[in-house]
């Protein structure tokens, strides 16, 4: 969050966005089949996993350490959604049931932004401790 923008304009704001990615949503489903359920998943899987880590993380999109934490989490999560690609795919009765489809999606989302977070922290710089004064010579 910049200096320029307060706390309260900055939830606002982060409203907003969420509101506006949710809604991107509905134009896959217009489309019938398989795939449009499919790329719906795809659609709302991925944008709620950026708007996760990129609302925890926003002071540190500057730094370069963030952005080298984002490739194994891009990468884990190309492997999720080759999975949901290939079970959709195998078994689209699957989708019949979305209670509990989107739940289980939610479990997922809710597993890649808890591993996304220990990435993110394993990648964060850590602060040089002072040295004490014992521990000089």
């Amino acid at each position: 969050m910049s200096p320029r923008i307060s706390k309260k304009r900055f939830e606002r704001i982060a409203k907003y966005i969420f509101v506006v990615a949710a809604l991107g949503g509905i134009p896959f489903l217009f489309i019938h089949g398989v795939w449009g359920e499919l790329l719906l998943k795809i659609y709302l899987l991925t944008t709620f996993l950026l708007l996760i880590v990129f609302y925890a993380y926003w002071e540190s999109t500057k730094e370069l350490w963030f952005w080298k934490a984002m490739i194994p989490i891009l990468l884990i999560h190309s492997l999720v959604i080759f999975g949901l690609v290939k079970l959709n795919t195998q078994f689209p009765e699957i989708d019949r049931i979305p209670g509990v489809d989107y739940g289980a999606l939610t479990l997922v989302l809710t597993a890649e932004a808890l591993v996304s977070r220990r990435f993110i922290e394993a990648m964060r710089p850590r602060r040089a401790k002072h040295p004490s004064k014992t521990s000089q010579f």
